[in-house]
Parts: C-alpha cells; structure tokens; sequence
C-alpha cells in the first residue's frame, strides 16, 4: 500500500495491491492442482494487508468446502513467523496438505520448515503472495502471485504528480492486480475512511512477550 498526501501530511489517495484478489488467485491455483486441505499463513491480525489476504483465502476455500479455522495462522510476516506457523500446520492431527503464504518472507521460513519435516514443493503445495528478487522461486516449485511493486509505485507518483499540478477532486483508490493492470476508484467514503485505513496499519501489534515472540514467531490470538 502506498498513500499519496496532499495536505498537512494527511493522506487522499491510495495505491494498493489486489490483496483479497491475489490471494484468491494463489489459493484456486493450489485447489486446480489437486490439494483439497489448504491452509492459510498470513500477517498479524492488526495489519489491512494480512485482513485483506487471509479474505482472499477464505473465499477461494468456501468454494471448494468449509472452512477449517485450524488451517489460518496469523503470524509476523517475517521468516521466523513462517517457520514457526508451518510447524504448527504440520504438527495438527490431520495437517493441510498446501498453504497460501501472504508474503514472501514468511514463505521463506515456511520451505525451510517443509524441508525439516522431510516435505518439499510440490508434494506440498505451497502459493505465495509475492517474490524476492534473485530468488528462484521455480526451484522450490512454489507458486507465486506477483504484487508487482514497481507498478504501485509508479501509479502512486503518477496521483502525487497530479496533485502537485492542482488536479482537484475526490480521493482516489487505485488497486493493481497481478498482472500490473490498475483499476481506478473514487472513494465515496472520503478522506476520513482513508485516514482510519491508513492509521489502522500504524496501531502496534497484540501484546505479547518477548519469550513467547521468540519461540514461536507468532502473534497471540
């Protein structure tokens, strides 16, 4: 997500990935290639982004039977969070046999606890929201749904441009799905529903102690 301020660093215009859609696209391509228990790793609760993709995932499930609550972990969005939280998916009683990652990092961790548990892609499905440059994510066969963020950024100077050039009007949402391709929006709500999106992002993380954080590399329900 990237805001564009145009007064008294209050933010109007947004320039955002397809959350719910990329993650639904990653997890539709697990279901097409035959896993039936899908599991979700995303971020942590508080953060729009981890919301918006653990939506994505739940959508994409429904169509394909009940949801099982087990198969979603919130965790960190870093490595250590990843790892930690396919752990816990392999460790229940009847373990997923795929998970959608909502991001990169936490993908990371998640091959290398694949990996330990003697599993590798593609004999456990694995769809991750997002790459990392210079890693070859086809060699740990893993499905990745771009977030294209040269993209966002582009559009984002784009709106900051027209601002600066006294282009008026009302706040402007513009989402790029996988692809690269933008669909432009004006928000009806208004800077204020923009503001509380924004803010909501900097809210700080569900307390939990630093023994926990470092043993498990997730977030408390």
């Amino acid at each position: 997500m990237v805001a564009v301020d145009r007064s008294a660093g209050i933010p109007t215009d947004l320039v955002v990935a397809a959350n719910v859609a990329g993650a639904a696209e990653g997890t539709e391509w697990l279901y097409g290639q035959g896993f039936k228990r899908v599991a979700c790793i995303t971020g942590p609760r508080h953060v729009t982004t981890a919301r918006q993709r653990r939506a994505g995932w739940a959508e994409a499930t429904h169509a394909h039977g009940p949801l099982n609550e087990d198969y979603l972990l919130w965790s960190d969005y870093h490595a250590a969070g990843g790892h930690a939280a396919m752990l816990r998916l392999l460790g229940l009683e009847t373990p997923p046999d795929a998970a959608f990652v909502a991001n990169n990092l936490m993908a990371m961790g998640a091959i290398g606890a694949l990996r330990e548990s003697g599993l590798q892609p593609p004999e456990f499905g694995l769809a991750v929201f997002g790459d990392l440059p210079f890693v070859p994510w086809e060699r740990y066969a893993v499905h990745v749904v771009p977030l294209q963020a040269r993209e966002i950024g582009a559009h984002a100077a784009r709106l900051l441009l027209d601002r600066i050039n006294g282009e008026v009007g009302s706040p402007r949402k513009i989402i790029i799905d996988s692809s690269g391709r933008p669909s432009d929006e004006h928000v009806d709500a208004g800077r204020a529903a923009l503001v509380g999106q924004i803010e909501s992002l900097a809210q700080p993380p569900p307390a939990c102690s630093p023994r926990v954080r470092s043993q498990t590399g997730l977030l408390p329900d």
